[in-house]
């Protein structure tokens, strides 16, 4: 059972900058009585009652509004500008210009062009694995960019270039753990113990190498798989460009050399040898070379046969190849889309699984299929499913974002008034009622009850799901909605995915990381070419960072497949997220249907044992 504790989750539950608050500490109306503030871009004052805001003035087009009064911008929002090398920033109402970075950009070793520090271009152009330096000269990229990897014992992430890690720790490991691929784990004898696995229970672990998928290697102090960090490899796929894993079959585990291996296909090879692992070795001595050696549904993988399939002809009769698995041609379903909404696909039919949501639990083992138990607010645990918006959750649920996930909490235990919410969305409702719709978001000029949503998916016409700040100092938080753009005042802005951006107000999506927008989703193949759906932490003025599933551009030299969470693959290139785990892609989801085989969308806590948990397809025991 895991408690959770959830702060300023619905919308009546919230201080917003200007409310009232009575002697009990609870807000006494919508706005301070006869208080004047800025809202919108124009100043208003709050009626006697507290209850409504009237307008008094609206600032012109070239003002804004700061301290209830309006005033002349001084520069244009969001603009940048070269002043004698030095970066210059507009903030978003124009009202000051501040150094985007401490210095000028010939300190950095780059020049002021177009009001970003850029490096000297190279001419001609760098290839993939290689960098620009500060002269203009091509360079083998030290790491890959914007990825985690170990550095002395801490973990950092490589700068945009690949030339090296950021001078900042995202996380030191200290004395009592190890950093292993891209995170700290804890060493024999440390105070917390071994990791779990990924589903969260504490697993057989690992003993070797080869029991883990061939993009990981046994950690030798927590028995579990972790992710390898280049230059070591145990398989080509897992080197930059221009590199191969030098391996002999004798070796567990090899390195990344420039150049090339000995061989790459049985032809490269003299008479009576063939070639494994980029090494001419005799035929028959290290186990299956090709498919074909394995028989239906069985393909080789590491020269091992094992469970699976490439095509339909892997398969045996009567058998077609789907997310890498061979399954009946007559079924009724290969994957969880096939089916109904509140059914699944297991083992090649439809069926409704065993549901224990919103009943009480003392265990994960209580609920249902890739339910979790849950306390919600120190209330008793009851089981909860995922889900991204509320249609995916049951009547009289509510779809909520709890530290990462989105889980389905019934309505009576996110809110006192819960029982009583009855109105659907799009239906008028009372900002100081918002419990009394079933989503518990009443917002908008005219006030109805809205949708949430974890991906733009979950929004109808031209509406985009949006993430709002909200709140004031620690209850500051986001709220994800859909929303018009502009709908809001100024928010949501109009900048799409990877454009500029100092701040989330000029993001359609409200998000704004290392100064580019960025796209809320619920599983990587919602994601633009080159990217995968991930989890990151967003920065909240006041508050604690709060976790949200975004699109991150991967680095060149990564591998990425169609597959999708749940379905079985060889190599991490298999799947559309990059990651492969005990023969199964591991993708972000939000719900069953974004899930393959016999994977349930689950809130996980990703092997990490913390307060964070990710919606991933998982592939759990079917409870009966």
């Amino acid at each position: 059972m895991r408690s959770l504790l959830f702060f300023c989750l619905i919308l009546a539950a919230c201080i917003p900058d200007d409310s009232g608050i009575g002697p009990d500490g609870r807000p006494t109306g919508l706005c301070v009585a006869s208080r004047l503030a800025c809202h919108d871009n124009m100043v208003k004052q709050c009626t006697p009652d507290g209850q409504q805001r009237v307008i008094v003035t609206r600032c012109g087009e070239d003002q804004y509004c700061s301290q209830a009064a309006c005033h002349d911008r001084i520069c244009e929002p969001y603009l940048r500008r070269c002043d004698e090398g030095i970066v210059l920033l507009c903030d978003q109402r124009g009202s000051r210009e501040s150094a985007l970075i401490d210095g000028d950009c010939a300190g950095l070793g780059l020049q002021c062009d177009d009001g970003r520090c850029v490096r000297q271009p190279c001419d001609p152009a760098c290839g993939e694995g290689m960098y620009c330096d500060g002269e203009g000269t091509c360079l083998n990229q030290q790491c890959q960019p914007m990825v985690r990897g170990c550095v002395e014992n801490s973990v950092r992430t490589c700068n945009q270039w690949g030339s090296g890690y950021l001078e900042e720790l995202d996380e030191d490991c200290g004395d009592r753990a190890q950093c292993l691929a891209d995170a700290c784990v804890p060493v024999a004898g440390g105070d917390a113990g071994p990791r779990p696995d990924a589903g969260g229970g504490s697993g057989g672990g690992c003993a070797s190498h080869e029991e883990c998928p061939v993009h990981q290697i046994c950690n030798a102090h927590s028995r579990q798989c972790e992710n390898l960090t280049p230059p070591a490899c145990r398989d080509n796929t897992q080197c930059p460009p221009g590199q191969f894993c030098e391996r002999t079959p004798q070796q567990e585990v090899g390195q990344c050399q420039f150049g090339q291996p000995q061989c790459r296909e049985d032809g490269d090879c003299d008479a009576g040898l063939v070639c494994q692992r980029g090494h001419c070795i005799e035929a028959g001595s290290g186990g299956c070379t090709t498919d074909v050696e394995c028989g239906s549904g069985r393909i080789c993988v590491d020269a091992a046969c094992v469970v699976g399939c490439r095509g339909d002809g892997d398969c045996a009769e009567g058998h077609l190849c789907r997310d890498g698995a061979c399954v009946p041609s007559q079924a009724e379903c290969t994957r969880h889309s096939d089916c109904a909404a509140d059914q699944a696909c297991l083992n090649s039919a439809c069926i409704r699984p065993v549901t224990r949501q919103g009943q009480a639990c003392g265990a994960d083992g209580d609920c249902g299929w890739g339910e979790r138990c849950f306390s919600f607010n120190e209330q008793a645990a009851v089981c909860m499913g995922t889900c991204g918006t509320g249609s995916d959750c049951p009547e009289r649920s509510i779809c909520m974002a709890a530290l990462g996930a989105r889980l389905c909490v019934p309505d009576t235990v996110a809110s006192p008034n819960g029982g009583q919410a009855t109105l659907n969305n799009g239906e008028a409702c009372e900002p100081a009622g918002a419990t009394l719709c079933k989503s518990a978001l009443c917002t908008g000029t005219p006030s109805t009850c809205r949708a949430n949503c974890g991906s733009d998916r979950h929004c109808q016409g031209q509406q985009v799901c949006t993430h709002l700040n909200q709140g004031n100092g620690e209850t500051a938080y986001l709220l994800d909605i859909c929303a018009d753009p502009g709908e809001f005042g100024q928010r949501p802005g109009a900048n799409g995915p990877g454009e500029n951006c100092a701040t989330g107000d000029a993001c359609a999506s409200g998000i704004c990381l290392d100064g580019s927008c960025r796209q809320p989703c619920c599983t990587s193949g919602e994601c633009p070419n080159r990217h995968i759906c991930r989890q990151e932490r967003v920065p909240v003025p006041g508050a604690s960072d709060w976790q949200v599933n975004l699109c991150i551009p991967v680095p060149p030299a990564f591998t990425l497949g169609t597959s999708v969470g749940g379905a079985t693959c060889a190599v991490a290139g298999d799947c559309r997220s990059g990651i492969c785990t005990s023969g199964r892609c591991v993708d972000a989801c939000c719900g069953r249907r974004d899930c393959a085989g016999l994977a349930a969308c689950t809130a996980s806590d990703m092997g990490q044992g913390g307060d964070a948990l990710m919606n991933l397809c998982i592939t759990p025991e079917v409870p009966g």
